[in-house]
């Protein structure tokens, strides 16, 4: 699938927030098909959405223990240079 990139005129700004995804851990699926109990196992993806045209520009995958902002830096990172960020909107996690 191909997803058209749309730049935004002017500064660009940025809604930051992360959720937990919840996925398969190794013995997980057998431990369900035999009726044991499992761990979960969970990884945080961050996202930073532009606010203009909803688009997701940048994604960092975290372990779950990890608190939102030391991740920041590395997402802001991932926009291009020849973008201008105007603001971030993330909540106090």
């Amino acid at each position: 699938m191909r997803i058209p990139y749309r730049r935004t005129d002017g500064q660009l700004n940025l809604l930051v927030d992360s959720t937990g995804i919840k996925f398969l851990g190794e013995g997980e699926r057998q431990a369900r098909k035999h009726s044991v109990k499992g761990r979960r196992q969970w990884q945080k993806v961050h996202l930073a959405m532009d606010m203009a045209t909803s688009d997701i520009r940048a994604v960092e995958f975290a372990p779950r223990r990890d608190g939102d902002s030391p991740i920041l830096p590395g997402l802001l990172d991932k926009i291009p240079d020849n973008e201008e960020v105007g603001s971030v909107t993330a909540d106090g996690a």
